[in-house]
């Protein structure tokens, strides 16, 4: 059984104008232990896919369809107080920005303690080693007196650190980090990515990992994911959709990825922009920027096929887009 299921996940926009769909019937499910990339655009419905999966949603923002299961068990119909029990203990998250998830008040000693007493059955001075053995693991350097040290007394790298260990803290089943180092010095974002991970596996944490860089998702997941105005248009292996992207979406986005010994000095592009909920064409939402289409992409949404073990993709014109990537 998969330990996170997400089947036919539909999220609107109530509007002056009637409800938007942001996000139309988005299935994936996530192992035990297994690191999920979640990829798009801005825009593409990543984030509320997140936040719908952690019941953080907010009006005018709800779920219209489908279900969230963790370990089998329903989450989404769930009552505030359900939910509350639930996150930080069993589903955590990690950010973009450290210090909107930081208190600037309190030492991070205190909020690691505080959160670790909330969930773990520990007195002070468990919770107060506890923290510091978080803070060694995830490579703060002198603990002892990082630990009353406040949120701004840090760098921005040793903030999402903290972070982690937050998030790990209670020993959570699954860990969802929405961008968790766009908001960091390149240098220091191979360091973090590499530590979530490393974290993750050694605590059992599944990880979702909601980003719009696919060579980060390449570095750390297992499987991604690809979005694309709120539909789900491709999912595999890691090595399977970036060795051989088979929605011509996919292959775009895979196209913009800088590569250092490329001959091309300039990046390919993806012509226009995705639609806005309420603006999405009938048919393939990506019709109008493919270069493949036909009129079929713009008679009815493709349904996903398999074209690989474990790889499927929603495409019309999956005979054009067999082999490598360019």
């Amino acid at each position: 059984m998969a330990l996170l299921e997400v089947e036919d996940l539909s999220i609107l926009f109530d509007s002056r104008n009637g409800p938007l769909l942001a996000v139309d019937r988005v299935s994936f499910a996530i192992a035990r232990g297994e690191v999920l990339g979640l990829v798009g655009e801005s825009g593409a419905g990543k984030s509320l896919t997140g936040l719908a999966i952690l019941g953080l949603l907010e009006p005018p923002a709800r779920i219209a369809g489908g279900a969230i299961r963790l370990e089998g068990h329903r989450i989404d119909n769930l009552p505030e107080r359900a939910l509350r029990a639930i996150r930080g203990r069993k589903i955590a998250a990690i950010f973009q920005d450290p210090m909107t998830a930081l208190n600037p008040l309190l030492t991070i000693g205190r909020q690691l303690e505080e959160t670790i007493r909330v969930h773990l059955p520990l007195d002070r001075r468990a919770a107060r080693a506890r923290a510091l053995a978080l803070l060694r693991e995830v490579g703060i350097p002198d603990p002892e007196r990082r630990i009353d040290a406040y949120p701004h007394e840090l760098s921005g790298g040793m903030r999402q650190r903290v972070v982690i260990a937050l998030a790990l803290c209670a020993e959570p089943l699954l860990v969802v980090a929405d961008e968790p180092t766009s908001a960091l010095d390149v240098s220091i974002q191979a360091q973090i990515l590499g530590l979530l991970k490393k974290s993750c596996r050694e605590h059992g944490a599944a990880v979702l990992l909601i980003t719009h860089d696919l060579a980060v998702v390449g570095e750390i997941a297992d499987r991604v994911a690809v979005l694309y105005a709120g539909r789900l248009v491709e999912i595999g292996p890691v090595e399977a959709v970036l060795s051989d992207p088979r929605h011509p979406y996919t292959r775009g986005l895979l196209a913009a990825v800088p590569r250092l010994h490329a001959e091309r000095r300039r990046l390919a592009a993806i012509e226009g922009a995705m639609p806005r909920p309420g603006a999405v064409p009938p048919g393939c939402a990506f019709h109008p920027r493919c270069p493949l289409a036909l009129a079929p992409c713009r008679a009815a949404p493709p349904p996903l096929h398999a074209v690989g073990e474990g790889h499927d993709a929603a495409c019309f014109r999956l005979e054009a887009t067999a082999g490598a990537c360019p």
